[in-house]
């Protein structure tokens, strides 16, 4: 997707509602991935999930010519990061419901998480908990529920582009689609 986009964006994300077996599902691949980049990147953080934030948040902004982190509309947030690794669980009248949020600015932040693995993957192996999913691509192994709740709403997706082209945020939810299947994707990267 083109920063263009993202910018002129009202929103950051793209939401679904989901239940909670699709919202629970297939959450260790990403948590040890987080894992192997919290413990080998210190910014001082207690928890390893933090030091992956930082380390993923900064080498998103590097990847995205962030200049001034105050000012800046493409800044990546932490809750960016973390819509990755869990939905939120919503609370009141849709209790035991669940809201997916998928980050307009997700291919830039596999950028910099492939970017890092390769770093930290010099020096330090892929640890065991992480060798069976070797040899997927990234979206199969640490996305795949995201891009498959993406794909059920992808007809709505369009329809509302179609109604509202020069909308940047229908724009963006309807973008995604090429930053998931593109050759050139991060998703298609090989883990």
């Amino acid at each position: 997707m083109k920063k263009s986009y993202i910018e002129k964006s009202l929103t950051k994300y793209i939401r679904f509602e989901v239940d909670e077996d699709v919202a629970l599902k297939g959450l260790d691949n990403f948590e040890h991935l987080l894992e192997y980049i919290g413990e080998n990147m210190d910014f001082g953080r207690d928890y390893y999930a933090g030091n992956a934030y930082v380390a993923i948040k900064k080498r998103t902004n590097e990847i995205l010519g962030v200049q001034n982190w105050k000012t800046s509309k493409l800044r990546t947030s932490k809750n960016e990061i973390k819509s990755i690794r869990q939905c939120f669980k919503k609370i009141g009248f849709r209790k035991g419901k669940y809201l997916m949020k998928i980050p307009f600015k997700v291919t830039y932040i596999f950028e910099a998480i492939i970017s890092l693995v390769n770093d930290i993957s010099r020096e330090k192996p892929i640890p065991q908990n992480l060798l069976s999913i070797a040899g997927l691509s990234y979206g199969v192994a640490f996305y795949s529920k995201y891009i498959d709740e993406y794909s059920e709403h992808l007809d709505e997706i369009k329809n509302d582009f179609n109604e509202d082209p020069l909308n940047p945020t229908l724009r963006c939810r309807a973008e995604l689609q090429n930053d998931f299947t593109a050759i050139s994707s991060p998703f298609m990267v090989i883990f």
